[in-house]
């Protein structure tokens, strides 16, 4: 009967879904969320298992799977309202730099927040490697300019003239063109 729930889950949508995994052992958790085409209750813990990029948790996880317990905390209609959710618990929570939990990184409602400890070594490697610093930059000797008519944007170089019709800047929401496809 369960299949049969099942494939008619599937043909019919999908869910999404903000969980809770516990370690029974250690008490400590993690938040995520998840998109699947089977009911919650069929796909945590049996078929998927977490986002986690946390090695000893994955570890725990494959190796000792009676040690951990699995909670689908909130469904949602949409993959949109499930993030939400996920970000208002991490930030709760703190989830990044909290002890008690495996996540390396605080979800926002765009992207992620890494914990500081990882922001810190990142920040550190770079400054190390130079990575984009000087002419190792991709921008280095180079300029954004936009056009609010055609609603595009594209670099220059830095002592390039900016042309008529354009005007120095950036606008995130305008299509960034490459500039050989424009006629400046």
């Amino acid at each position: 009967m369960s299949s049969l729930i099942s494939d008619i889950y599937t043909m019919n949508e999908k869910t999404h879904y903000v969980y809770l995994i516990v370690d029974l052992t250690t008490g400590k958790m993690y938040i995520g969320s998840r998109t699947s085409k089977v009911p919650p209750e069929e796909d945590l813990g049996k078929r998927y298992f977490s986002s986690s990029t946390d090695e000893t948790f994955q570890f725990l996880q494959r190796n000792y799977p009676n040690r951990f317990k699995y909670f689908v905390l909130k469904t949602f209609k949409t993959y949109k309202e499930a993030i939400k959710y996920e970000a208002k618990l991490h930030k709760k929570f703190d989830v990044a730099n909290n002890p008690m939990f495996y996540n390396k990184a605080n979800q926002a409602e765009h992207g992620f927040v890494p914990s500081r400890k990882i922001f810190e070594e990142n920040k550190k490697k770079f400054k190390e490697t130079g990575h984009q610093q000087g002419e190792k930059n991709s921008m280095y000797g180079t300029k954004w300019i936009l056009n609010h008519s055609k609603k595009v944007c594209t670099r220059i170089g830095k002592k390039e003239k900016v042309p008529d019709g354009w005007e120095l800047g950036r606008k995130m929401d305008y299509k960034h063109v490459p500039r050989r496809y424009l006629e400046i």
